[in-house]
């Protein structure tokens, strides 16, 4: 982290996050439309900017949790999964129109939508279209992950435990995209993330061991059901007679 970067204040890290925020158009527009609650706090920004040479760096995990949210928690939501959400969030925000020079397109950005960038040269603006380094599309996917199955996993120290998991994939992808795009590793953490596949595993597990109960319940049901209906028909018979 540089030492301008150190001395930037709340309020100027808020106006730093609010100008990116306005570079933002259509489907992508709207950071601040998010809840607080969803949102990383706003000086969180110094961190997530910090790039160097084929990389993007993020602070460790309990830099994360210490630097919390813009607001208090939704309820039914858990304070792993929304600041995993904030942070993707915010790196969509802050890095979206960032394509490095040398960045290098794959299969995934193949449907990425493209944006114009101008630069001014000895007065003269030149207007290059390029693709977007990060897609809303892969943005949209790796959130819906982390709604589920991540945040449906129902032991809370399990949950917690496979966040930091996943941020720590998430944190060492960025820190090797080396020329691929964000796009590219919101998509393979989609598909290839082991804390996301054991957290799947674990909701699974959860949905078959809950499916049992209500078996067994049913035939408890069905079994006290049927002795309480055989011993009431000799009582009924012998009435009769």
């Amino acid at each position: 982290m540089t030492s301008s970067t150190k001395k930037l204040t709340d309020e100027q890290q808020l106006q730093r996050l609010q100008k990116y925020a306005a570079e933002q158009k259509g489907d992508a527009g709207g950071y601040f439309k998010h809840p607080p609650s969803l949102r990383l706090a706003d000086r969180m920004i110094k961190y997530v900017q910090e790039v160097k040479v084929g990389s993007i760096l993020l602070p460790d995990w309990d830099s994360l949790v210490k630097g919390g949210l813009a607001g208090p928690l939704l309820a039914g939501y858990d304070k792993g999964t929304s600041l995993l959400i904030g942070l993707l969030l915010m790196l969509f925000t802050v890095h979206r129109f960032k394509p490095p020079a040398d960045v290098v397109y794959g299969m995934h950005d193949e449907d990425s939508p493209k944006f114009v960038e101008e630069t001014t040269i000895d007065g003269v603006t030149q207007k290059v279209e390029k693709k977007v380094y990060c897609s809303p599309a892969a943005l949209l996917d790796l959130t819906r992950m982390i709604e589920h199955p991540l945040r449906v996993v129902t032991s809370l120290s399990e949950r917690e435990a496979l966040c930091k998991r996943f941020y720590n994939e998430l944190m060492s992808a960025l820190n090797q995209i080396d020329r691929r795009t964000m796009t590219t590793v919101f998509c393979d953490l989609c598909k290839n993330s082991l804390a996301l596949s054991d957290a799947q595993t674990s909701v699974q597990r959860s949905y078959s061991d809950q499916g049992k109960i209500v078996k067994r319940e049913r035939e408890f049901g069905s079994s006290s059901s049927g002795s309480s209906s055989s011993r009431s028909r000799p009582s009924h018979s012998l009435s009769t007679l």
